[in-house]
Protein backbone atom coordinates (compact mmCIF):
# COMPACT_ATOMS: atom_id res chain seq x y z
CA UNK A 1 0.00 0.00 0.00
CA UNK A 2 2.83 2.53 0.81
CA UNK A 3 4.23 2.16 -2.61
CA UNK A 4 1.43 2.24 -3.74
CA UNK A 5 0.24 5.38 -2.78
CA UNK A 6 3.79 7.29 -3.19
CA UNK A 7 3.41 6.06 -6.63
CA UNK A 8 -0.26 7.61 -7.33
CA UNK A 9 1.54 11.29 -5.54
CA UNK A 10 4.44 10.90 -8.09
CA UNK A 11 1.51 10.97 -10.48
CA UNK A 12 0.25 14.19 -9.37
CA UNK A 13 0.22 17.64 -11.31
CA UNK A 14 -1.90 19.54 -9.62
CA UNK A 15 -3.04 20.12 -5.56
CA UNK A 16 -3.19 16.85 -3.96
CA UNK A 17 -7.12 15.36 -4.12
CA UNK A 18 -8.68 14.79 -1.15
CA UNK A 19 -9.18 11.18 -1.84
CA UNK A 20 -5.67 10.52 -1.70
CA UNK A 21 -4.65 12.51 0.90
CA UNK A 22 -7.18 10.84 3.16
CA UNK A 23 -5.36 7.49 1.91
CA UNK A 24 -2.20 8.91 3.40
CA UNK A 25 -3.86 10.50 6.51
CA UNK A 26 -4.89 6.73 7.34
CA UNK A 27 -1.68 4.97 6.59
CA UNK A 28 0.12 7.59 9.13
CA UNK A 29 3.25 7.02 10.38
CA UNK A 30 4.08 4.47 8.06
CA UNK A 31 4.51 6.65 5.30
CA UNK A 32 5.96 9.13 6.64
CA UNK A 33 9.62 8.09 5.89
CA UNK A 34 8.67 7.71 2.49
CA UNK A 35 7.29 11.56 1.93
CA UNK A 36 10.57 13.10 3.87
CA UNK A 37 12.30 10.70 1.23
CA UNK A 38 10.52 12.63 -1.77
CA UNK A 39 12.27 16.09 0.09
CA UNK A 40 15.26 15.00 -0.01
CA UNK A 41 15.07 14.58 -3.98
CA UNK A 42 16.78 18.25 -5.61
CA UNK A 43 15.64 17.65 -9.05
CA UNK A 44 11.74 17.38 -7.40
CA UNK A 45 11.99 19.97 -4.95
CA UNK A 46 11.35 23.13 -6.83
CA UNK A 47 10.90 21.94 -10.21
CA UNK A 48 8.00 23.93 -11.93
CA UNK A 49 4.86 23.02 -12.47
CA UNK A 50 3.52 20.62 -12.89
CA UNK A 51 6.00 18.35 -11.66
CA UNK A 52 6.73 20.32 -8.56
CA UNK A 53 3.38 19.49 -7.30
CA UNK A 54 5.25 16.14 -6.18
CA UNK A 55 7.08 18.20 -3.31
CA UNK A 56 4.63 20.41 -2.49
CA UNK A 57 1.79 17.97 -1.99
CA UNK A 58 4.57 15.89 0.33
CA UNK A 59 4.94 18.44 2.09
CA UNK A 60 1.46 19.54 2.81
CA UNK A 61 0.32 15.64 3.58
CA UNK A 62 3.06 16.15 5.94
CA UNK A 63 1.43 18.91 8.11
CA UNK A 64 -1.42 17.17 7.99
CA UNK A 65 -0.06 14.09 9.43
CA UNK A 66 1.58 16.12 11.93
CA UNK A 67 4.87 14.34 11.30
CA UNK A 68 6.85 15.89 13.60
CA UNK A 69 9.95 13.49 12.16
CA UNK A 70 9.79 15.87 8.84
CA UNK A 71 11.08 18.88 10.90
CA UNK A 72 14.39 19.51 10.09
CA UNK A 73 13.28 18.96 6.35
CA UNK A 74 11.03 21.08 5.89
CA UNK A 75 13.03 23.99 8.13
CA UNK A 76 15.05 23.54 5.47
CA UNK A 77 13.07 24.11 2.75
CA UNK A 78 11.74 27.07 4.40
CA UNK A 79 15.59 28.20 4.52
CA UNK A 80 15.59 28.05 0.38
CA UNK A 81 11.87 28.82 0.10
CA UNK A 82 10.96 32.73 -1.54
CA UNK A 83 7.41 34.25 -1.00
CA UNK A 84 6.00 33.93 -4.35
CA UNK A 85 6.77 30.16 -4.45
CA UNK A 86 4.04 27.81 -4.25
CA UNK A 87 6.35 25.62 -2.27
CA UNK A 88 7.11 28.27 0.30
CA UNK A 89 3.02 29.09 1.04
CA UNK A 90 2.95 25.41 2.00
CA UNK A 91 5.68 24.79 3.90
CA UNK A 92 4.87 27.49 6.50
CA UNK A 93 1.63 26.40 6.91
CA UNK A 94 2.61 22.76 7.38
CA UNK A 95 4.95 23.80 9.90
CA UNK A 96 2.48 25.99 11.98
CA UNK A 97 0.22 22.36 11.74
CA UNK A 98 3.28 20.41 13.77
CA UNK A 99 2.49 23.35 16.71
CA UNK A 100 4.67 23.88 19.75
CA UNK A 101 7.40 20.53 18.66
CA UNK A 102 8.52 23.55 16.11
CA UNK A 103 9.08 26.15 18.41
CA UNK A 104 12.41 24.96 19.81
CA UNK A 105 14.17 23.86 16.46
CA UNK A 106 12.92 27.06 14.49
CA UNK A 107 14.99 29.68 17.65
CA UNK A 108 17.80 26.71 17.04
CA UNK A 109 18.20 27.59 13.27
CA UNK A 110 17.36 30.87 13.38
CA UNK A 111 20.90 32.41 13.41
CA UNK A 112 21.83 30.12 10.18
CA UNK A 113 18.92 31.49 8.13
CA UNK A 114 20.00 34.62 5.52
CA UNK A 115 16.67 34.64 3.56
CA UNK A 116 15.30 38.01 4.61
CA UNK A 117 11.66 35.92 3.84
CA UNK A 118 12.48 32.73 5.54
CA UNK A 119 13.48 34.80 8.34
CA UNK A 120 10.26 37.16 8.69
CA UNK A 121 8.30 33.55 7.88
CA UNK A 122 10.34 32.23 11.10
CA UNK A 123 9.14 34.94 13.08
CA UNK A 124 5.78 35.25 12.68
CA UNK A 125 5.41 31.25 12.75
CA UNK A 126 6.77 31.08 16.66
CA UNK A 127 4.70 34.50 17.84
CA UNK A 128 1.39 33.03 16.55
CA UNK A 129 2.39 29.93 17.93
CA UNK A 130 3.69 31.15 21.40
CA UNK A 131 0.50 33.36 21.63
CA UNK A 132 -1.88 30.58 20.59
CA UNK A 133 -0.60 27.88 22.71
CA UNK A 134 0.44 30.24 25.62
CA UNK A 135 3.51 27.94 25.61
CA UNK A 136 6.76 28.07 28.30
CA UNK A 137 8.39 28.95 24.72
CA UNK A 138 7.11 32.25 24.78
CA UNK A 139 9.28 33.15 26.66
CA UNK A 140 12.16 31.23 23.86
CA UNK A 141 10.01 33.59 21.16
CA UNK A 142 10.45 37.26 23.38
CA UNK A 143 14.23 36.88 23.87
CA UNK A 144 14.77 35.77 19.98
CA UNK A 145 12.92 38.74 19.34
CA UNK A 146 14.29 41.18 21.75
CA UNK A 147 17.83 39.91 20.51
CA UNK A 148 16.89 40.61 16.53
CA UNK A 149 15.33 44.25 17.80
CA UNK A 150 18.99 45.01 19.61
CA UNK A 151 21.07 44.06 16.49
CA UNK A 152 19.20 45.64 14.11
CA UNK A 153 20.14 48.47 12.01
CA UNK A 154 17.80 48.64 9.14
CA UNK A 155 14.61 51.05 10.57
CA UNK A 156 12.21 48.34 8.69
CA UNK A 157 13.55 45.49 10.76
CA UNK A 158 12.94 47.39 13.74
CA UNK A 159 9.54 48.10 13.02
CA UNK A 160 9.37 44.77 12.71
CA UNK A 161 10.65 43.38 15.38
CA UNK A 162 8.86 46.51 18.00
CA UNK A 163 5.23 44.78 16.28
CA UNK A 164 6.61 41.42 17.36
CA UNK A 165 6.95 42.61 20.66
CA UNK A 166 3.56 43.77 21.24
CA UNK A 167 1.96 40.94 19.56
CA UNK A 168 3.83 39.03 22.62
CA UNK A 169 2.76 40.91 25.22
CA UNK A 170 4.96 41.22 28.04
CA UNK A 171 5.06 44.13 29.69
CA UNK A 172 8.91 43.84 30.18
CA UNK A 173 8.87 44.69 26.61
CA UNK A 174 8.00 48.54 27.33
CA UNK A 175 11.24 49.17 29.07
CA UNK A 176 13.47 47.08 25.73
CA UNK A 177 11.48 49.29 23.23
CA UNK A 178 11.67 52.88 25.26
CA UNK A 179 15.56 51.79 26.34
CA UNK A 180 16.01 51.41 22.41
CA UNK A 181 14.28 55.50 21.22
CA UNK A 182 16.40 56.79 24.55
CA UNK A 183 19.45 55.77 22.27
CA UNK A 184 18.17 55.72 18.68
CA UNK A 185 17.79 58.63 15.58
CA UNK A 186 14.70 57.81 14.24
CA UNK A 187 12.44 58.51 11.82
CA UNK A 188 8.81 59.97 12.20
CA UNK A 189 7.45 56.36 10.59
CA UNK A 190 9.90 54.51 12.81
CA UNK A 191 8.52 56.65 16.27
CA UNK A 192 5.15 55.99 15.20
CA UNK A 193 5.92 52.14 15.19
CA UNK A 194 7.67 51.99 18.75
CA UNK A 195 4.86 53.97 19.91
CA UNK A 196 1.78 52.10 18.67
CA UNK A 197 3.92 49.33 20.31
CA UNK A 198 4.42 50.90 23.32
CA UNK A 199 0.81 52.08 23.49
CA UNK A 200 -0.48 48.29 22.98
CA UNK A 201 1.65 47.15 25.96
CA UNK A 202 0.23 49.61 28.51
CA UNK A 203 3.26 52.25 28.39
CA UNK A 204 3.80 55.47 27.40
CA UNK A 205 6.39 56.90 24.73
CA UNK A 206 9.18 58.99 25.68
CA UNK A 207 8.89 62.27 23.75
CA UNK A 208 10.93 62.62 20.79
CA UNK A 209 11.90 66.36 19.11
CA UNK A 210 12.33 65.80 15.19
CA UNK A 211 14.70 68.06 13.50
CA UNK A 212 14.86 69.38 9.89
CA UNK A 213 16.34 66.18 8.35
CA UNK A 214 13.69 64.75 9.39
CA UNK A 215 15.75 62.49 12.43
CA UNK A 216 14.11 62.35 15.65
CA UNK A 217 16.12 62.69 19.01
CA UNK A 218 14.84 61.47 22.60
CA UNK A 219 13.59 64.85 24.10
CA UNK A 220 16.62 67.04 25.41
CA UNK A 221 15.63 70.39 26.17
CA UNK A 222 19.69 71.13 25.44
CA UNK A 223 18.84 70.19 22.11
CA UNK A 224 15.35 71.67 21.48
CA UNK A 225 15.38 75.51 19.81
CA UNK A 226 13.18 78.03 21.67
CA UNK A 227 11.41 80.98 20.30
CA UNK A 228 13.72 83.82 21.04
CA UNK A 229 10.14 85.95 22.28
CA UNK A 230 8.66 83.81 24.59
CA UNK A 231 11.34 81.33 24.75
CA UNK A 232 8.41 78.66 24.14
CA UNK A 233 10.03 75.17 22.33
CA UNK A 234 10.20 74.97 18.55
CA UNK A 235 9.88 71.94 16.36
CA UNK A 236 10.09 71.67 13.16
CA UNK A 237 7.09 70.57 10.54
CA UNK A 238 7.38 68.28 7.79
CA UNK A 239 7.93 71.18 5.46
CA UNK A 240 10.84 72.34 6.98
CA UNK A 241 9.29 75.36 8.67
CA UNK A 242 10.13 76.00 12.67
CA UNK A 243 7.11 76.20 14.30
CA UNK A 244 6.07 76.75 18.52
CA UNK A 245 5.65 73.58 19.40
CA UNK A 246 2.51 73.96 21.57
CA UNK A 247 0.93 76.29 18.68
CA UNK A 248 2.09 76.11 15.61
CA UNK A 249 -0.03 78.70 14.21
CA UNK A 250 1.29 81.15 16.81
CA UNK A 251 3.46 84.35 15.18
CA UNK A 252 4.42 86.94 17.96
CA UNK A 253 4.42 90.39 16.36
CA UNK A 254 7.96 90.73 16.94
CA UNK A 255 8.62 88.32 14.28
CA UNK A 256 6.47 89.43 11.78
CA UNK A 257 8.32 91.50 9.04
Amino acid sequence: MTETLLKELYETEGPIEKGLLQSFLAQGAAQVPGLIEVLRDKEILFSPSPRGWIAINAVHILGEMGATEAIPSLIEILSVAQEHDRMGGQVVMSLEKLGPAIVAPLVAHFPSLDNPWAREMTIEILTRLALEYRLVELDLVYDLVVRLLMQSVHPADRVLYAGYLSDLGKPEAIGVLTGMLAKLRISSDEYDAFLEAIERLGGECPEYYFDEDGKGYPLDEDRIPVCPVCRGKMGFLENGDLVHRDDPHLVHQEEEP
